[in-house]
């Protein structure tokens, strides 16, 4: 999900009505109003989806059931700028359930978490990260591997190694409904991002070290953040070929 390009979004009124997905899957996210659509943003000359902390909210009902589905293992990379923190969860990318949350990708001033769905089945995993201040762009690697039981976390390219790995726990019964990008689930006001998200990849598996240096590399030359690669990153100085 790119929001730099602008053959990849469906817009009416300055809005994106729909972000559409380039994998190929046609994993497509859409709003059905126009006013509760994340507005056109711009970060480093790229256009962004501009989310405005109210209703605004992009959700997929045709496909979100299977996304991660019996998948132990799923990585997701996301560049989002927070305008306003507020003290309050900010959902980036949420599946919403029946009764409770899977697939959560969340930021709050402390918390990271990620919530996966396996068959009836969710797990919960939180970090206590240092916190995210207001206007701070930010590049995010996560990997979940539930196979073992673990799940890591690094922001701005900064190695695996210097996060906690933390073991994932917290299991229920349910059943997936809806993933969402931007706010929690069907409501349009619940936790809901007041701030940017440029871009978004999921892989529904967990990528060799520099496969993911390579993306840190290429999201990081793309959206301005360069400078907060760390100095022993391959792609600090050049970006990759893709």
């Amino acid at each position: 999900m790119d929001g730099a390009d602008k053959n990849n979004k469906v817009i009416e009124s300055n809005k994106t009505v729909q972000w559409n997905d380039k994998s190929g899957n046609d994993r497509h996210f859409a709003e059905e109003f126009v006013e509760n659509s994340p507005s056109i943003g711009m970060i480093n000359g790229n256009e962004t989806l501009f989310f405005n902390g109210n209703n605004n909210r992009l959700e997929a009902y045709n496909w979100g059931n299977d996304l991660f589905r019996d998948h132990d293992e799923f990585t997701v990379f996301h560049v989002v700028q927070f305008t306003d923190v507020g003290g309050n969860t900010s959902n980036i990318l949420r599946a919403h359930t029946t009764s409770a949350t899977s697939v959560r990708h969340r930021v709050g001033v402390e918390d990271f978490g990620y919530r996966r769905l396996n068959s009836d089945s969710f797990t919960n995993a939180s970090y206590n990260l240092d916190p995210v201040v207001n206007d701070e762009l930010i590049m995010t690697s996560h990997v979940s591997d539930f196979g073992n039981g673990t799940a890591s976390v690094a922001r701005n390219g900064v190695d695996f190694s210097q996060y906690t790995t933390l073991p994932i726990g917290n299991t229920s019964d349910t059943d997936s409904v809806i993933i969402t990008i931007g706010a929690a689930g069907s409501s349009h006001t619940s936790q809901p991002l007041h701030g940017h998200i440029c871009e978004i990849i999921v892989l529904k598996y967990i990528p060799s070290e520099s496969l993911r240096h390579m993306i840190e590399g290429y999201l990081a030359h793309k959206w301005g953040l360069v400078d907060k690669l760390p100095t022993n990153h391959p792609y600090k100085n050049e970006p990759p070929t893709i």
